[in-house]
C-alpha cells in the first residue's frame, strides 16, 4: 500500500506535513488495511496557497475526474483548508531518486 496526504491552506495553523499524515493513516487501520506496516510510502505535504511562488493550477491532475478537480481548485480559492488523501496499492515505480533534476 502507499498513501498521501497533502495540506492546502490559506492560514497557517503550525500543522507539520508529516504529524498530520499520522492520524489520517492510523484512521484508516481496519478500513483499508489490517496494519499500517502495510503501507510502504507514505508522503506527506504541505501548500500555502498564498504563496505567489506556487500555483497550485500547475498541480498534475491526471487521472482525476473532472468533477474532483473542479471541486478541488474550488476549494483551493474558498476554503482556509482542504486535505487531499489518497491510497493505493503500492509498486516499486512509485520509488523514484533524485526527484529534481541535479538535486545533488
Amino acid at each position: 500500500m502507499y498513501g498521501l496526504v497533502y495540506h492546502f491552506y490559506t492560514k497557517y495553523e503550525g500543522f507539520d506535513a508529516d504529524n498530520l499524515s499520522k492520524p489520517i493513516g492510523d484512521c484508516l487501520c481496519n478500513e483499508l488495511y489490517n496494519d499500517d506496516r502495510q503501507v510502504k510510502l507514505r508522503v506527506a505535504g504541505r501548500f500555502n496557497l498564498l504563496d505567489a511562488s506556487y500555483d497550485f493550477k500547475s498541480l498534475n491532475f491526471s487521472g482525476l475526474s473532472g468533477d474532483l478537480i473542479a471541486n478541488s481548485l474550488d476549494a483551493f480559492e474558498t476554503e482556509s483548508h482542504v486535505l487531499y488523501s489518497e491510497c493505493g496499492v503500492f509498486n516499486s515505480d512509485m520509488i523514484r531518486l533524485n526527484l529534481a533534476e541535479n538535486a545533488n
